[in-house]
């Protein structure tokens, strides 16, 4: 998932609250600064939140399967959300897997590549680098999370700052973000082990 999945949720718990926007980037941001730099350091508990935005998601399509009101929609969305986030927390492994596997599904979507047949594709890869992850998990995880954090503060800095600027930012906050995101790879290798450490 992506880092503004939970921040779009909140906005929508809000809709009458003309600083939803405001709010939900700078959820992003806090999140997703914490997830470029020290992603693999903390990662146990950024797999717990990106259950819980894995949940989030999930909870929202099964709502839209049926109308229940918004009240039932809401309740029904944050059991199933705190139940992954459980879940992803207790077993860090399958917490790894959601990570993973959400983060390249969501960038395939963010880079506009699901047609009808880079869909499967994109389910391919991301199944495949999510296995990868398991097994090697410093590695990949830095990776994951750097790209994903770096490229969710170049788009909270758009929300926030350069949109208000001049229209045709989003470039700009883009190009931030995969800087961001270079730094924040080479930042996580160079402060933790390279040996994978022990997690229950």
């Amino acid at each position: 998932m992506s880092v503004t999945g939970i921040s779009s949720f909140i906005t929508n718990l809000l809709p009458n609250f003309s600083s939803g926007a405001l709010v939900s980037a700078l959820i992003t941001l806090v999140v997703a600064v914490v997830m470029c730099f020290f992603g693999y350091r903390l990662l146990k508990y950024i797999v717990a939140v990106f259950g819980f935005m894995f949940g989030v998601s999930l909870g929202q399509w099964i709502c839209s399967l049926f109308n229940g009101g918004r009240v039932l929609n809401i309740i029904i969305t944050l059991v199933i959300a705190i139940g992954l986030a459980l879940v992803a927390f207790l077993l860090f492994k399958v917490g790894v897997f959601i990570l993973i596997f959400g983060s390249v599904l969501v960038f395939f979507g963010a880079a506009a590549l699901f047609t009808s047949v880079n869909m499967l594709i994109g389910v391919a890869v991301a199944l495949v680098l999510a296995i990868l992850g398991v097994v090697f998990i410093r590695p990949v995880s830095i990776f994951i999370t750097g790209i994903n954090g770096g490229l969710s503060i170049g788009d909270a800095l758009t929300t926030l700052v350069l949109a208000k600027l001049l229209p045709g930012m989003a470039i700009v906050g883009a190009i931030i973000g995969l800087v961001l995101a270079i730094l924040g790879i080479i930042y996580q290798f160079k402060t933790t082990k390279a040996e994978p450490r022990r997690r229950r």
